[in-house]
């Protein structure tokens, strides 16, 4: 399809890897699942080759998941409809939405003023997701945690926050293919500030006994390498010794292979 497109300006490409990265034209076919056309009315502005539909990118809206928008700075608007689902029979299914159904994130505030709980129970802390945890996917996602909430990253607080008693949320900091489905992968927890320096205490105590663990295994590891280095050595100078003066009843190229044989004769 040569020439002009309608409200485009400029000549349509005429191959196929042209559109790809063509500032003002789009094939059909390039649109992701993540793409609308808006507005509704819109119109291609040509055909390609006579067949597929070509579209301005102008008029093409990229609609983002909730948790994509915050990490923009912006929140979904209370009440809005998703604009789009990808995967509906899923239980994976992603509601995306447009800009204008977003607004900008507020300032952080402290959780206190955000309707979480102090009385004891299980509190729902602000900027969870629906199923409690923390959607921490990068440095920004956690600078704008609330003020009087803290990010812990070791996997091992979360039992001994639990052990002392500590509410806590844990945090999603990826997600991992589990066949075609994505599944959440947890690292760490969201916890009141005011509880960090406890927790803080026992984590320091856990966190010498996994390096006392780690020195111990790799010495362990390092012990049992000198053993078969030493074993093997005691094996060539028994071998070198014996048979020393018999080089056809016991040519070199045997050595290595009648080394367990002998090693018991050694040790």
């Amino acid at each position: 399809a040569a020439g002009g497109g309608r409200g485009g300006g400029e000549p349509i490409p005429t191959s196929r890897a042209a559109f790809k990265r063509h500032a003002t034209y789009i094939l059909e076919s390039q649109l992701r699942a993540q793409d609308m056309i808006f507005p509704s009315d819109a119109k291609p502005v040509g055909l390609f080759r006579g067949q597929e539909k070509v579209w301005l990118r102008a008029h093409v809206l990229e609609l983002r998941t909730s948790t994509q928008w915050r990490r923009l700075g912006r929140l979904v608007k209370r009440g809005e409809e998703p604009t789009k689902t990808i995967n509906s029979t899923s239980s994976f299914a992603s509601k995306l939405f447009s800009e204008a159904q977003t607004e900008p994130l507020p300032e952080v505030a402290d959780a206190s003023t955000l309707g979480a709980k102090f009385d004891g129970e299980t509190p729902i802390f602000p900027g969870a997701n629906a199923f409690g945890n923390f959607e921490l996917l990068d440095a920004v996602a956690i600078e704008r945690l609330p003020r009087d909430l803290a990010y812990v990253p070791e996997n091992f607080a979360r039992p001994i926050a639990t052990k002392l008693g500590l509410p806590c949320a844990p945090a999603v900091v990826g997600f991992v293919r589990d066949g075609s489905n994505p599944k959440p992968k947890f690292g760490g927890i969201v916890l009141w500030r005011s509880d960090l320096e406890e927790l803080e205490t026992e984590l320091d105590k856990e966190r010498k006994r996994i390096e006392e663990v780690a020195t111990e295994k790799r010495n362990e590891q390092l012990k049992n390498a000198w053993k078969a280095l030493v074993k093997h050595v005691l094996v060539d100078l028994y071998v070198e010794d014996r048979y020393k003066d018999d080089n056809t009843w016991f040519p070199q190229r045997n050595r290595a292979a009648s080394r367990e044989t002998v090693l018991a004769d050694v040790l």
